[in-house]
């Protein structure tokens, strides 16, 4: 079942925004792990592939719950990627001169579970999502700059139990079949233990949820889903469709990529939610059940 919490979720927040996290909070070793600085030359190859826009305070790049979205490279300015957390606004990252903004979803297919916006006037390339497999094939030193960026920020921001969120217990079937989901699709995404966690008992009474009704998965955009099957849970987190566009191929773009440049995580990050591994289990249409 899917609910909609778009005021629920907002009234979480009581008004009151989380402090900057994380990158955002200057966490200067994690800044300088999950951020880039673009050359001369690789921003040239990125021009040759994209557009070039200017950019306006309060621009919004991309907010959680869209399909997807392409690679932009900020020129000029700056954007802020930001979540909302326990139903607060969380400013995670910013992005400056010469980064690139993207994470490991826009090679896994997942929806959008974060927000960009500009916070400072400038200028951006953007690369259409369709051709950023050309750019990191045609310039291998740019592809693995992109690719190992993107899994760093994938783990911080794991770290920081951003993406989706689900809520269950540790004893509840439902709630390990989900977390095994997700983990073996990629999907990024943080748990929440009903057992250990009081963060959930609070949620789920905002949502007007009982325990009963978990294991739920909170998604960009304030959608709800209870108690959702495998393939519910795929369509909603944005790889169904987009799975099936690569079950043609026998692998995905970021199979092929990972397996090239050796990007392997290890089953302790699985196990700690943090799964960055490249397991080859069976899977139907691309997406592993």
């Amino acid at each position: 079942m899917t609910i909609n919490t778009t005021r629920t979720t907002r009234e979480l927040a009581d008004g009151n925004e989380m402090p900057m996290l994380g990158f955002a909070a200057g966490l200067k070793p994690q800044t300088e792990l999950v951020s880039a600085e673009l050359t001369d030359e690789q921003l040239a190859t990125l021009r040759s592939y994209g557009t070039t826009e200017q950019t306006l305070v309060g621009q919004v790049l991309a907010t959680a719950g869209d399909p997807s979205y392409d690679l932009m490279i900020v020129l000029e300015g700056e954007v802020e990627c930001s979540d909302i957390h326990d139903g607060r606004h969380r400013a995670l990252l910013v992005y400056g001169p010469r980064d690139f903004i993207a994470e490991l979803d826009l090679l896994t297919g997942q929806r959008v579970y974060a927000t960009f916006i500009v916070t400072q006037a400038g200028w951006i390339i953007r690369v259409p999502r369709r051709a950023v497999k050309s750019v990191i094939e045609a310039d291998g030193a740019l592809g693995e700059l992109l690719v190992q960026t993107m899994f760093r920020r994938r783990q911080a921001l794991l770290l920081l139990r951003s993406g989706l969120q689900l809520i269950g217990s540790r004893y509840c079937p439902d709630t390990q079949r989900l977390r095994e989901f997700a983990a073996r699709n990629r999907l990024a995404y943080s748990w929440i233990d009903l057992d250990s966690d009081p963060v959930g008992p609070a949620l789920l009474r905002t949502l007007r949820l009982e325990v009963r009704d978990t294991p739920v998965a909170l998604l960009g955009g304030g959608s709800v889903l209870v108690n959702p099957s495998n393939a519910e849970f795929a369509t909603a987190a944005g790889i169904a469709a987009w799975a099936r566009a690569q079950a043609q191929h026998r692998v995905t773009m970021l199979d092929a990529l990972g397996g090239r440049r050796g990007l392997t995580g290890t089953k302790k990050d699985c196990d700690q939610d943090a799964c960055g591994a490249w397991p080859e289990p069976e899977s139907v249409n691309g997406v592993v059940s």
